[in-house]
Order: C-alpha cells, then sequence, then structure tokens
C-alpha cells in the first residue's frame, strides 16, 4: 500500500512543491481499487506485508548512490504479486525531505549517471522506464527519430529552454516542464555513463 505524501508545514511552497503534492502524477492517477503499476510505488509512504519482502528480498545493497532501490524492490514485488499494489489516498504521510528543483535535477544527472547502468543490466525491463528507448546504435532497427530526439533532448540547449519556460510559466502547466527537465536530467546523466 502506498499512502499520499503531504508536505512539512514549514515547506517552502515554490511550484516544484506543487508538482509533488498536488501534481495528477504517480499513485495519484490510480483508483483506491485499482493495482499500481511499479513504475509509481515509491517506498516513502507506504507498507508491505512482511511475508512478501521474505518472498522477493530487501532492498538491493549495490545500489549506494540515492534512488533506483525502491523502483527495483517495486519491479521484484510486481513481478511476484502484479495485483498486490495499491493506493490509498486517506494514509497521509508528512513529508520533511525538502529540496529544491535544481537540487533534485543534479541528483536525477547523477541517478542516471551512475544507478540506470546497473539497473538497466539487471533488469533490462527497467531500462525503458529510464531513457533506454532513446539510447541505440543509429542502425540498430529502432525509430530513427527517437535516436536523434534522445540526442537533442540531452542538450544544454534543450535544458536551458525548459527552464527558461518553467520560470515562467505557472502552476499548473508547469507540470509538463518538470517532467521534461526531469526527463533532461536523466538523459544527460545516462549520456555520460556511456561516453
Amino acid at each position: 500500500m502506498v499512502g499520499e505524501m503531504r508536505p512539512a508545514p514549514e515547506t517552502p511552497y515554490d511550484k516544484y512543491q506543487q508538482y509533488l503534492y498536488e501534481g495528477r502524477r504517480g499513485a495519484r492517477t490510480y483508483r483506491s481499487d485499482q493495482a499500481l503499476s511499479y513504475k509509481v510505488f515509491l517506498f516513502n509512504a507506504s507498507s508491505v506485508r512482511l511475508t512478501a519482502l521474505r518472498q522477493i528480498g530487501l532492498f538491493d545493497e549495490n545500489i549506494s548512490s540515492y534512488g533506483g532501490e525502491d523502483t527495483e524492490m517495486a519491479f521484484r514485488l510486481w513481478q511476484q504479486f502484479p495485483n498486490g499494489l495499491y493506493y490509498d489516498p486517506e494514509i497521509k504521510v508528512i513529508h520533511h525531505h525538502y529540496r529544491t528543483l535544481p537540487q533534485v535535477l543534479n541528483t536525477v544527472k547523477i541517478f542516471g549517471r551512475r544507478v540506470v547502468p546497473y539497473l538497466a543490466e539487471k533488469n533490462p525491463a527497467l531500462s525503458t522506464q529510464y531513457g533506454g528507448n532513446y539510447f541505440f546504435k543509429k542502425n540498430s532497427g529502432h525509430p530513427k527519430w527517437r535516436h536523434w530526439l534522445g540526442r537533442l533532448w540531452r542538450t544544454d540547449v534543450i535544458f536551458r529552454l525548459l527552464w527558461f519556460l518553467y520560470e515562467i510559466v505557472p502552476f499548473p502547466f508547469s507540470n509538463y516542464l518538470v517532467r521534461g527537465l526531469l526527463a533532461s536530467a536523466l538523459l544527460r546523466g545516462r549520456a555520460r555513463s556511456q561516453s
């Protein structure tokens, strides 16, 4: 079960915080009687039966940098219990870990460089979730537009354009720009891991 995260009272409430706590994203896009995808099951506001954890194992200790350990564990849970992950908006969890969007983007870039290659190798199905379908050789049989879109999306020009637009566009429209910035940071990190 995953619950609803709410910001701590002392948290500055900027557009990025609005994206996190008010945006229609993640588990909020599911009804409470609908099984969740592992992609939206995060462990910072969750409860898992001990018997399930004993069956699938704990967090992967090879992941020593930020991120991915919860998605990787959720993937294993989902493989064993595909209809066992649910969202309950009535469960409220106060989140005290405030980070600015620039801090998050830097963390996501490092995650793309250090953790995603390991996750993609361990579970190839996770590679696509982290932009793997935009990384391949031009003549590999994949659509060429994805190759070029992946290359374009990780350029400084696109990143700066997205940031500029993020600063001037009001919430909730800024949510699309947050997603774009996160994707760009992740792809930039992945590109550095492959060079």
